[in-house]
């Protein structure tokens, strides 16, 4: 099989050689240079400023490349007036930080009510039902479900009043647990007759 023949480096063309295909930012007028056709006529037109040097776009070795100098800063003056005194910070009355435990009580109750009856209920059901898998079944369902929703009550930032209901809810399998034991003893004691 016949070998490619490289043409050599005379055929080819050189980066100098080709024109560059789009214009480049020095090529094309600039906005600030053009006047404002609804400003006046000035009577002292301010002289023009000169014309940018041109950029070089062909690739220099490094040897004969010029390092570019850092643009000259205007010296910083200082301000012809004084500084105004920064504002004073307010006190805006928001949202408390913490619970009172008045409002956390009243919350673990509000919550827990439910619970309790939801409890005494499902032992109810378990105790009359002829099959148990079911009453079970509903128990586990209560359990995950207070659990999923005060997980997702905690995720809540900056509320007090929610992450209080995440805690009761939380909470309230304990108080469905200690309803339905007092239900079991009132039972078993024969304080209610089944």
């Amino acid at each position: 099989m016949p070998e490619p023949v490289d043409p050599g480096p005379e055929t080819q063309p050189s980066l100098e050689a080709r024109p560059d295909p789009l214009p480049g930012p020095e090529t094309q007028p600039s906005l600030e240079a053009r006047p404002d056709p609804l400003e006046a006529p000035a009577l002292h037109p301010e002289p023009k400023p000169p014309p940018p040097e041109p950029v070089s776009t062909a690739v220099e070795p490094a040897e004969t490349a010029e390092p570019q100098a850092p643009p000259e800063e205007a010296p910083s003056e200082p301000p012809s007036e004084p500084l105004p005194a920064p504002a004073q910070p307010v006190v805006v009355r928001g949202q408390y930080h913490y619970l009172k435990r008045w409002t956390l009580v009243l919350v673990l109750v509000g919550v827990w009510i439910p619970a309790v009856l939801i409890g005494v209920a499902l032992y109810y059901y378990w105790l009359h039902a002829p099959h148990k898998t079911p009453a079970v079944f509903a128990v586990l369902i209560f359990i995950v479900v207070c659990t999923l929703a005060a997980q997702l009550l905690a995720m809540v930032e900056h509320k007090t009043l929610v992450t209080a209901v995440s805690i009761a809810l939380l909470a309230s399998p304990f108080a469905a647990a200690v309803a339905a034991a007092a239900l079991d003893g009132a039972y078993s004691l024969h304080w209610i007759h089944r």
